[in-house]
């Protein structure tokens, strides 16, 4: 079972100038106390963003016993490891399913408006809440069909529905032994009590020079490369090929400039350790500079294939009129145990994808300069 990397001195420091809801903020610290699920928690201040924001999502998954198979002879000698494994669980899932649940039910109560439906029959469970705890911000309010007023200023959405995929974060003996049954999925958004109009960039070396020692520590591997594609490469070159997260594009990013520089970490201790710190860093230095403009994430897993923690338009262009973003991310390899830490300085047009440019092979090279490849020679 993966253990929680703990994040309540990170999510407590947010709190001390945001305005989180108490019974949310209880929930939360249960949910990160617990092995039973997921927690990821997202600061936005955008420069196109009229309000800064903070949103938490919190997912869980319910399991049921193993059911035999009759193309699985060997599922009666497991019974017992399945039904241990099954016994373990369902204890930890349902306080958490529970403390999501009456959590939400109680803010309902006490909410400008909510909408609760439930549906219970012959074992199937499907749940749909959404509720505005406080807040009247009439040009920030978008409408669903159940709803007049739900709008971002203190407001939560829970589904709990049925979910039959073998699915789960990072354990596959649960995967493959136990049939997932329901997904919880609960989102809370507030605004914090600061609004700030007028985000500002980034100041790149001051945040740079903060998260140099964690990186550059022993077992941390380091290499930078830069990439340059000129607007006079042909549209169809054969070499243009830009990687994003696991997607490819041959459509090449016309007069863009990256600067990057890759960490690699073998292990998986030290990978939690690594981000765990950058993500006190950067908390805190978002916490110190409130006007920054940035998007922040923070979460409780870091295996999934490709995480941003820290996306900042630079808002002015550069000297040759580009767009300018300044990105930290982080990326589960396919090969076990290997982590990747990138920074990203891009410059042109691949500024403000939902997605991380990088040029194909970057984990090994050294330069791409209109589809001239150097790799990096050991």
């Amino acid at each position: 079972m993966k253990r929680i990397i703990i994040l309540s001195t990170l999510l407590l420091s947010l709190c001390g100038h945001a305005q989180i809801n108490p019974a949310m903020d209880s929930l939360v610290h249960q949910m990160l106390a617990s092995n039973a699920g997921y927690v990821e928690l997202q600061y936005h201040l955008m420069p196109l963003e009229v309000i800064p924001r903070c949103c938490y999502s919190i997912i869980y998954i319910m399991h049921g016993q193993a059911q035999p198979h009759p193309d699985n002879p060997r599922y009666e000698s497991r019974r017992p490891q399945f039904d241990s494994l099954y016994y373990e669980l369902h204890p930890k899932e349902m306080r958490i399913h529970n403390a999501v649940r009456n959590t939400c039910r109680a803010l309902a109560r006490e909410a400008k408006e909510s909408y609760l439906w439930e549906f219970h029959h012959e074992g199937i469970d499907s749940i749909q809440y959404a509720i505005t705890i406080r807040g009247n911000y009439p040009q920030w309010i978008y409408h669903t069909p159940y709803m007049r007023h739900f709008d971002k200023h203190n407001s939560l959405k829970y589904s709990y529905t049925p979910n039959h995929a073998q699915w789960w974060f990072d354990d596959p003996k649960i995967s493959t032994s136990l049939p997932s049954t329901n997904c919880g999925q609960l989102q809370y958004e507030y605004i914090p009590d600061t609004i700030r109009r007028h985000p500002h960039p980034i100041d790149v070396s001051d945040y740079t020079e903060r998260i140099k020692p964690v990186l550059n520590r022993e077992g941390v591997e380091k290499h930078s490369f830069y990439f340059r594609c000129d607007s006079s490469l042909a549209v169809r070159h054969p070499e243009v090929k830009m990687q994003l997260t696991s997607t490819f594009s041959t459509t090449p990013p016309y007069d863009t400039e990256i600067f990057s520089t890759v960490y690699c970490i073998d292990s998986s201790k030290l990978a939690k350790t690594v981000v765990n710190e950058l993500q006190a860093i950067t908390m805190e230095y978002v916490k110190q500079h409130p006007h920054t403009a940035c998007e922040l994430f923070l979460t409780n897993d870091i295996k999934v294939t490709a995480t941003p923690l820290l996306k900042c338009p630079l808002i002015e262009k550069d000297a040759k009129g580009r767009e300018h973003e300044y990105c930290v991310f982080h990326i589960k390899s396919v090969i076990p145990d290997r982590y990747y830490i990138i920074i990203t300085d891009t410059h042109g047009k691949y500024c403000g994808w939902p997605t991380y440019p990088m040029p194909y092979g970057w984990q090994t090279m050294k330069s791409w300069i209109n589809g001239k490849v150097i790799h990096h020679t050991k």
